[in-house]
């Protein structure tokens, strides 16, 4: 329903007004609702744009400038997980779970660790056994998210012999290169 049919709603028990659209009083009610109709899909759209689970364009082009931190996400949706974790981050919040969570949310696969040494953290990538090809995109993306009194240090999981004895794996595997999809590193 719209306001039109709303206003004529809204004035008909009142039986002082024409609301036929052919009258006078009927087609100011056509042009005061169709106003409205125009004024709430613009408001519409502008309390979606201003929510990052629904923004799509301006709105999630606002979050991103406002957060400054570079985010590799082709898609809106990816875009929007990437805003959302970086809000989830709370003021000044570094902890490693809010770190971890805001890289992951950013598109980069890594897990941080404290090393032990103050004001110093470990980001690890329990997929990747060596550096890509897009390795300097990644850091940067890194350092654009975590705080920047950090120093960080990047480590890579290597397959160690203690995994293949307990994982009972065969040569046959090994050898095949299905042990790639067979590494998982959890959050210690």
């Amino acid at each position: 329903m719209g306001y039109t049919s709303y206003l004529q709603a809204l004035l008909r028990p009142l039986s002082v007004y024409d609301l036929d659209m052919g009258s006078f009083s009927g087609g100011e009610l056509f042009a005061l609702g169709s106003s409205f109709d125009q004024l709430n899909g613009q408001i519409q759209r502008d309390l979606a744009e201003s929510i990052p689970l629904t923004a799509k364009e301006q709105g999630l082009q606002a979050y991103e400038s406002a957060l400054s931190a570079h985010m590799d996400a082709a898609t809106v949706s990816a875009r929007r997980q990437a805003v959302c974790a970086l809000l989830r981050m709370q003021s000044g919040g570094c902890s490693r779970r809010e770190l971890t969570d805001a890289l992951t949310g950013c598109g980069v696969a890594a897990v941080v660790r404290e090393t032990g040494t103050p004001n110093s953290v470990c980001v690890c990538f329990p997929t990747l056994s060596s550096p890509v090809s897009n390795q300097a995109a990644m850091e940067k993306i890194i350092a654009s998210v975590l705080p920047c009194h950090l120093s960080i240090t990047y480590s890579f999981h290597h397959l160690q012999w203690r995994e293949v004895i307990d994982g009972a794996w065969t040569w046959r595997v090994l050898c095949a290169g299905q042990w790639k999809e067979l590494i998982v590193m959890g959050d210690e």
